[in-house]
């Protein structure tokens, strides 16, 4: 969640540096729209008046677009102060995710992605996760934080606590029929914080 733009951004920079939110905030337009599938370099060039080749030089795949915009939601987990304990860190934590997976963008661009990984095995190693490329290491050093304060248990797995959090609001917005709301945010919080704490 730490960084929104990829190394690669060096290749083909435009002399404008502004050009590249322009496109990604029309890519987010017309994703949230229209959906995948009206994303095309046509219709961001026709939108934003720049280039196709110039807009391919930055993301050659779809998929590298909305691998951007997804990681464009995650600024990083916020910490909460050591003294309002682990529970509210986990609060802030579910809270932030909800809020960025509510834009109408972030669905037809997850899932998109998704259908990349599953079309063309080769994009997984070219086009990272924007989960996996920053967040978990970031909830990680938030985790063991809690666990070397002592108010976190010692034998969490932190990987499985990162995906419990993340993958139950991510399948409850974007593929679940049932409501996604301050009630069902709140569930998850209490449930998980009831398995994480210390004893006291």
């Amino acid at each position: 969640m730490a960084e929104k733009t990829f190394s690669r951004r060096e290749r083909g920079r435009p002399r404008n540096p502004d050009v590249f939110p322009k496109i990604l905030a029309a890519a987010k337009k017309l994703l949230a729209s229209d959906g995948y599938e009206a994303l095309t370099y046509d219709a961001l060039a026709q939108s934003t008046g720049v280039s196709r080749g110039t807009i391919y030089r930055r993301w050659p795949t779809k998929a590298h677009i909305a691998a951007d915009i997804i990681r464009g939601n995650e600024e990083g987990f916020t910490y909460t102060p050591l003294e309002e304990g682990f529970s509210a860190q986990i609060r802030a934590v579910v809270e932030q995710i909800y809020s960025g997976y509510k834009d109408p963008a972030m669905g037809p661009a997850s899932v998109g992605l998704f259908n990349a990984y599953f079309t063309d095995a080769s994009l997984r190693s070219t086009v990272h996760d924007p989960l996996e490329e920053g967040a978990r290491e970031n909830f990680r050093k938030i985790v063991n934080d809690a666990k070397r304060s002592g108010t976190a248990r010692k034998d969490i797995d932190v990987d499985a606590l990162f995906d419990i959090l993340t993958g139950s609001i991510i399948y409850r917005i974007l593929f679940s029929n049932l409501s996604c709301d301050d009630r069902h945010i709140e569930e998850i919080c209490n449930i998980v914080i009831n398995g994480v704490l210390a004893d006291s």
